[in-house]
Parts: structure tokens; sequence; C-alpha cells
């Protein structure tokens, strides 16, 4: 992590609080236009052949391409208010764990990330801002794995299941499309820096202090009772199968090298 400690102490300049809360605030405006002009996402998605011919505001824009956005709804306003809200809870909680610096550059990696993604695997960009708002969930998760979401608005489950929902089916598009790995690596790039690491170490100091457990509590476990003890050395069976005891003249009891003559 020093290296990580470096590079966000020289990008520092780049911090801005609350950018996955403005990202979502532009995002419901996007929604809003798209429910009067259902040809707006067109404008502002991510196609490379357009970008590459000068539309150079979809390098920009495409994180808010509102994909499916349909005909407003009772449930679809529901939806998306829940969503806000939820999107809003994980901006502070990742300011609050990382402070503005890290979150901000772990927002920018993921935007930049999707873009090298777009360009490589061009066809599989559909919903490519969806990604920015899935990593940062996966980081809330990270910090968060108990808090609450409600499913179908009813049922109260914790939000790493649905981590680990998300997972298990990024998991299943690699396996079913390997060609899709790389364009899956690079929009995740940013919970590969900041994420994966921490992960790793804390397996790997999990699985140490199980390993000094279990050899802390061998070592309490009390020694089966000698049968045979030496009055002179103190050894018994135990020190070694080969040792012989016999009882001397004076009933005592002695090991081969202390038997008395």
């Amino acid at each position: 992590m020093a290296l990580l400690d470096k590079i966000e102490r020289r990008f520092s300049w780049l911090a801005f609080p609350g950018l996955l809360r403005n990202l979502t605030i532009l995002c419901l405006v996007v929604y809003g236009i798209a429910w009067t002009k259902p040809d707006f996402g067109q404008l502002i998605d991510f196609d490379r052949a357009k970008i590459l011919n000068g539309q150079w505001w979809r390098l920009i824009t495409f994180p808010f391409a509102p994909y499916g956005a349909g005909q407003p709804s009772l449930i679809s306003i529901i939806f998306i208010a829940c969503m806000v809200r939820f999107s809003m809870t994980i901006s502070d909680t990742l300011e609050q764990a990382w402070g503005e610096v890290r979150t901000t550059l772990f927002i920018l990696v993921a935007i930049l990330g999707q873009l090298a993604a777009g360009f490589i695997a061009p066809d599989s960009m559909p919903f490519s801002g969806a990604y920015i708002f899935g990593t940062a969930f996966l980081a809330f998760a990270r910090f968060c794995p108990n808090y609450p979401l409600l499913f179908m608005l009813i049922i109260p489950v914790p939000c790493k299941y649905f981590a680990y929902l998300q997972c298990a089916l990024l998991g299943l598009i690699s396996i079913l499309s390997p060609s899709l790995i790389p364009f899956i690596l690079l929009c995740h790039l940013n919970l590969l820096i900041w994420i994966v690491p921490g992960l790793r170490r804390e397996t790997k100091l999990h699985r140490k202090s199980i390993s000094n457990r279990r050899s802390f509590h061998a070592k309490l476990r009390p020694t089966a009772e000698a049968f045979h003890t030496c009055a002179v050395c103190g050894k018994t069976e135990h020190d070694g199968a080969h040792l012989e005891f016999r009882v001397g003249t004076d009933g005592e009891e002695y090991c081969a090298d202390h038997l008395p003559e």
C-alpha cells in the first residue's frame, strides 16, 4: 500500500468531494430528460465509431446514458428513488472510510477503465455507466457487509449477499465468454487496485491466525499421564518409545540409564 499512498498524495489535487453524489444527480437529470425524449440516450452513450468520427463528448457522457429508461411509472420512480438514496449512502460511506482523495481516484479509475474496455470490446458496452456504481457497491459491501437492502422493496437482505451474487455473475460471464475477461477486468480495475490487495492480506492474516490458534490450543491440551517415571532424570515413556524402565530394590522406578546396580 505504500505505492498507493504515494500515488494518492501525488494526485491529491484531484480530490472532488461528493463525486459519486454528483454523478448520481447527473444520472437522475439525464433519466428525467430521457423520459421526455426517448432518443436522448443514443446521443450520449458510448459508440467507438462515432467517437473516432469526432463525437468526443461521448467520452464524458457515456456513464449517464439512460439504458432502458422507458416510460416513467410508479414502480420505476420508487426504484430510482431508492437507488439514488442508496448511491448517496455509498458515497458518504466510501469518503468516510477512504477520504475524498482515494474515493475520487477510485471513481476516476473506474471511468478510465471502462473507456479502455469500450475501445477493446465496443460491442460489450451496453450498461457501461452501471459499472461505476457496480464497483462502488462492491467497495461499499467490503466495508458494510451487513447493511440491509430491501429485496423486492420488502425483504431486508444483507448487501454482502448481493455482492456475492454480482461476483458470481461476473465469474459466470467470464466462464461462458472468455473473450470478455479483459473487458471485465478493465471495468473493475479500481477494485483490483484498492480492494483485492486488502482482501488478500486479510485472508492471509486470517489463515495465520487460525494456525496460531490451533497451535496454541494444542499446547494447552493436557498430556496423557505417564505410567513410568524415572526417579533420577524424570523421563517417562512419552520421551521415547525405546526407553525401558525397571523397578529397583528400593521400590522406585528407573530408566535403563539410571538403574541402580
